[in-house]
């Protein structure tokens, strides 16, 4: 490190003649414990020669904890060598209190609405299965709307929810050893239905007999997710497959759909809280925006990747990434 601008004395209350060098101090000994694998998963990014963010506390010149966001990505020369870094470094307290206060707003409002939407969901569910009599045609259509309109309300505040004990840490992983194959069954029965309003097919391609050690729950609503979503946006009569192909000490699983694609100028904000591509049909097939931000999420706590390839009008294909181990292997 060989240049800091005067700004961080701000940031840290510490000259950055301090860290030059390491002259006085090293910037990682101001970074809180707790979060000095942020630092180190940047650290990773770097030597794997890509752009790097990171946000995480230092602990000020003064006792007191600053949050600061950091962007940046390394030089290097013609062999490869990390010269320097360049990038930026400020101060996110004020955005941690407001992201902090909308979580608590949002995590509070979901409460409050659950219960009662649960029982009215439930009840136009009994109304429209004739439990309470034959129901009139000419209330048939709204009631359907309403039940249907209910039901993406109750996912959204679900997904909300995920996404509030996510964030707090309070969600749980039960991390077991299992085979994938039959939770790769049971994710394409959970949505065979699903696929049927659509008229799609849903089909089980080549699958390597491996050991992952996940949570089933948790892989199968990342499942649950890339499936429903390949069956949204394809088209009637399309097929949705599903692969999971073993190579050096990991299963790729992949699904995969020749429907609409993603537009480029998406691509990058894929996987981002509240997202969705703004054409028309996908509005009208509906989503919470919520869905693939969950799935990185929950990924990111079973050590797993997620990534997708997609073209426009070609169709795409999202991937899960696991350490996995051959059954034959752990047989033998």
């Amino acid at each position: 490190m060989s240049y800091l601008s005067d700004e961080i004395q701000t940031i840290t209350g510490y000259p950055a003649s301090d860290f030059i060098n390491g002259r006085i101090r090293s910037y990682a000994s101001i970074v809180l414990p707790e979060d000095l694998h942020l630092t180190y998963a940047a650290g990773e990014q770097i030597q794997r020669r890509e752009a790097f963010e990171a946000t995480y506390r230092v602990v000020h010149a003064q006792g007191h904890e600053v949050w600061v966001r950091e962007k940046g990505r390394g030089e290097y020369n013609a062999q490869g060598e990390l010269l320097w870094l360049s990038g930026f470094i400020w101060d996110a307290t004020e955005q941690q209190r407001i992201d902090q206060l909308k979580s608590q707003f949002v995590s509070t409002v979901s409460h409050e609405l659950r219960t009662p939407l649960t029982s009215i969901t439930g009840s136009l569910t009994l109304i429209n299965n004739g439990v309470l009599g034959a129901v009139p045609e000419s209330m048939r259509k709204l009631l359907e709307i309403a039940q249907s309109n209910s039901t993406q309300l109750n996912k959204l505040i679900n997904d909300l929810l995920d996404m509030d004990k996510l964030g707090a840490g309070k969600m749980r992983f039960n991390l077991q050893s299992q085979s994938l194959t039959p939770l790769l069954l049971k994710a394409l029965d959970g949505n065979s239905g699903y696929a049927a309003q659509f008229q799609i097919t849903l089909e089980l391609g080549h699958v390597d007999p491996v050991q992952v050690t996940v949570d089933a729950l948790r892989l199968g609503q990342i499942l649950n997710n890339f499936l429903s979503n390949a069956i949204k946006f394809s088209h009637p009569g399309q097929t949705v497959r599903l692969d999971a192909h073993y190579a050096e000490g990991r299963v790729r699983i992949d699904v995969t759909d020749k429907g609409l694609g993603i537009a480029p100028d998406f691509h990058g904000r894929i996987f981002s809280k509240f997202s969705q591509a703004d054409a028309t049909d996908t509005r009208q097939r509906g989503g919470t925006g919520l869905g693939l931000a969950i799935c990185k999420e929950l990924a990111e706590h079973m050590q797993a990747e997620l990534g997708f390839e997609s073209d426009t009008g070609q169709g795409s294909r999202f991937w899960c990434l696991l350490e996995a181990q051959p059954i034959g292997e752990r047989e033998a």
